[in-house]
């Protein structure tokens, strides 16, 4: 009973590749997913900020002013606009800057 027929051997490896193929595809797809979360992490998006054409998304001196926090441009990586209602601007900070302006952001409130 535990023995396959020589015709039906191609096509057990042949389910077992493909069984293998699509578990090995999920385990990818997880590892992208945390990989874009973790890239994400130190991302804030910023609402309510005024549209201006010559502006440079790094340059935050609006929200600094009302956070009283000190954010030099090395403290952010990238920022840009998104093109959303309400007006948002979405920047990625370096190593725990992001921490720091959310806790002083809850001091706001």
């Amino acid at each position: 009973m535990g023995v396959v027929p020589p015709y039906q051997e191609p096509e057990a490896k042949v389910a077992a590749l493909e069984k293998s193929a699509t578990e090995n595809e999920r385990c990818i797809n997880m590892h992208c997913d945390d990989l874009e979360q973790y890239s994400r992490h130190d991302n804030i998006r910023f609402q309510g900020i005024k549209d201006n054409l010559k502006e440079n998304t790094n340059d935050l001196s609006e929200v600094i002013e009302k956070l009283k926090i000190d954010i030099k441009p090395s403290d952010t990586c990238s920022g840009r606009r998104l093109h959303t209602k309400p007006l948002q601007i979405i920047v990625k900070f370096v190593h725990n800057m992001k921490a720091q302006i959310m806790h002083i952001r809850r001091l706001l409130r």
